[in-house]
């Protein structure tokens, strides 16, 4: 019976260690230097004012999922659901402080927006536009989840890793450029169908990943200003087309798809073994001099 009881606790101590090795911490998918995050994202529109188009005073909220991580190297990780990391998963809201006029087609007007801080989603008056949290129960979902608020709670039941924000420099900003008026027309447009372009230069209010980050260059299409921040988004929005027959099944009627650059600081025994290998180098070319 002892050698039996044995077995079993060795075979759960086995079964405990493969479990905590399908969910490592997002930090260790994450090198040094250079980082690509890839995300797929929803959101909704805000009518604050209820004139049935996206100008001031409104807002857009929405969710995200952090897909896969790109280093320098080139070589892509992925995380969340189906990988061995935790997933990273993140929600948002923005206000819109201003929009210019930029062209007019059959599908309706088309704007340059800017957005800010909305004070309903920044509780610490700190400047926060969006929350990351890492969660090791992988179940992010922005399609099947039923309604908004369970969509949500799939994307924050995780642990806070950092909040973004504007910040109090000159260099934060969230635009959208030539975008439609009319959001609501993201459920009847096919899958995917183009919507705009936007973009966002982002500070950390609250860092817990662990790791420190370096300033990254980051473009305002609508301004055409180039802003030193710590994460830097582009992206593109996309119809969900959730209102057509056959439709996804989501309460989103705008799908984003959003690409994060920032620049990780190396640890310092990363820094030593960089200059372990400058100094090889010059030892090699020393040599050959001789």
């Amino acid at each position: 019976m002892k050698f039996l009881m044995k077995k079993i606790l060795a075979a759960a101590l086995v079964a405990g260690g493969v479990s905590a090795a399908m969910a490592l911490p997002v930090g260790s998918a994450i090198p040094g230097g250079p980082v690509l995050f890839s995300d797929n994202s929803a959101e909704t529109w805000l009518d604050n004012n209820g004139n049935g188009v996206l100008d001031e005073g409104d807002a857009l909220r929405g969710i995200f999922k952090i897909d896969n991580i790109t280093g320098s190297s080139g070589t892509q990780v992925a995380i969340g659901a189906g990988s061995s990391y935790n997933e990273l998963t993140g929600i948002f809201q923005t206000i819109v402080t201003s929009r210019t006029f930029i062209f007019s087609t059959v599908a309706g007007n088309f704007y340059n927006y800017s957005f800010g801080v909305d004070p309903l989603f920044d509780v610490g008056n700190t400047g926060v536009v969006g929350r990351l949290y890492e969660d090791a129960g992988n179940n992010f979902a922005r399609i099947g989840c039923g309604t908004l608020a369970n969509c949500e709670a799939t994307a924050t039941d995780g642990s806070l890793w950092a909040e973004l924000g504007l910040g109090a420099g000159p260099n934060g900003f969230w635009s959208a450029a030539n975008a439609n008026e009319n959001p609501g027309s993201g459920s009847l447009l096919p899958l995917n169908s183009p919507l705009g372009a936007f973009g966002m230069g982002l500070d950390f209010i609250t860092n817990n990943s662990g790791f420190m980050w370096n300033k990254v260059a980051c473009l305002d299409t609508t301004t055409g200003v180039v802003g030193f921040v710590d994460v830097c988004g582009q992206g593109g929005i996309l119809a969900s087309g959730n209102g057509l027959p056959g439709g996804v099944n989501s309460p989103y009627g705008i799908f984003d798809n959003v690409d994060f650059t920032a620049n990780r600081v190396p640890e310092p025994g990363s820094l030593a073994l960089i200059a372990l290998g400058l100094l090889g180098v010059g030892a090699v070319s020393r040599k050959r001099k001789v």
